[in-house]
Order: structure tokens, then C-alpha cells, then sequence
């Protein structure tokens, strides 16, 4: 009997022992579950933070190309519009340049016109004293005969 004791209490201890190695090896395994829980924790944090980089790079990347583009168009719409101005500006001096060349023409043909009619005023018809006594006041005759005949048109 006192052999079965003894089996008894080394089956006991063994079952102790048993149990302690079990309940150690549990404790180990959950503290490695959370390790390896906090682990996947932090890895999907590094993960979630990577692309919300990643996607404030495309939204920087895209707003500065937008910006870029923006830029573009502003550059590109201050050259036409200078562009238009400055044809503006050739188009207003050309016509200018078009009205003096058009006035210059008509101050010449009512100077020959003048000439043509002192030729044929005859200075002792009425016209003629009319005309002579009209003269007085501008420095000569044909300066006259252009006003006279601005003024009959």
C-alpha cells in the first residue's frame, strides 16, 4: 500500500508539474497571441497611415498640377489679351494713318480745284471785285479761293 501511495503522490506531483507546464505554456501562447494581435495592430496602423499619405500625395500632386494648369490658362489669357490690345492699337493708327492719307488727298484736290477756279475768275466781273476785296484778309489769293470754296460745299 504504501507503494500505491507513493505512485500516487509521484502521479500527483506529476500531474502537478503537468498542469503547471500546461497553464505556463497557455500563458506564453496568449501573451504570443497578443504580441502577434498587437503586432497585426500596429502593422495595419503603419498601413492605414502609408496610404492616407499616399493619397494626400495624389490630392497635392493633382491640386498642383490644377494650380499649374490655372496658371497656364491665366499666362495664356493676359498674352491674348495684350495681343488684342496691341492689335487694337495697329488697327486704330492704321485707320488714323487711313484718315490723314484720305484728308491730304482732299486738301489737294480742293487746292488744284482753287487754282483751277483763280484761272478762270475773271477779275473785273462782280465775282471777280467780290473776290479781290474777300482776298484782303488771308496772306494770298489762293488761300482765299480754298476757304471760299470749303465754304460752298
Amino acid at each position: 500500500q504504501q507503494q500505491k501511495s507513493t505512485t500516487a503522490k509521484k502521479s500527483d506531483t506529476s500531474q502537478d508539474l503537468l498542469t503547471d507546464i500546461q497553464a505556463k505554456f497557455q500563458q506564453q501562447k496568449s501573451t504570443t497571441g497578443k504580441k502577434s494581435d498587437t503586432s497585426q495592430d500596429l502593422l495595419t496602423d503603419i498601413q492605414a497611415k502609408f496610404q492616407q499619405q499616399k493619397s494626400v500625395k495624389k490630392s497635392d500632386k493633382q491640386s498642383s498640377i490644377a494650380e499649374s494648369s490655372l496658371q497656364d490658362i491665366a499666362k495664356n489669357f493676359s498674352q491674348k489679351q495684350s495681343e488684342i490690345k496691341q492689335h487694337k492699337k495697329v488697327d486704330n493708327l492704321e485707320e488714323i494713318r487711313q484718315k490723314e492719307l484720305e484728308k491730304q488727298r482732299q486738301e489737294k484736290q480742293l487746292r488744284r480745284k482753287a487754282e483751277i477756279w483763280l484761272k478762270n475768275l475773271d477779275s473785273y466781273s462782280d465775282e471777280g471785285f467780290w473776290f479781290e476785296q474777300f482776298a484782303l484778309s488771308y496772306p494770298s489769293k489762293l488761300d482765299a479761293a480754298i476757304d471760299y470754296l470749303r465754304a460752298l460745299q
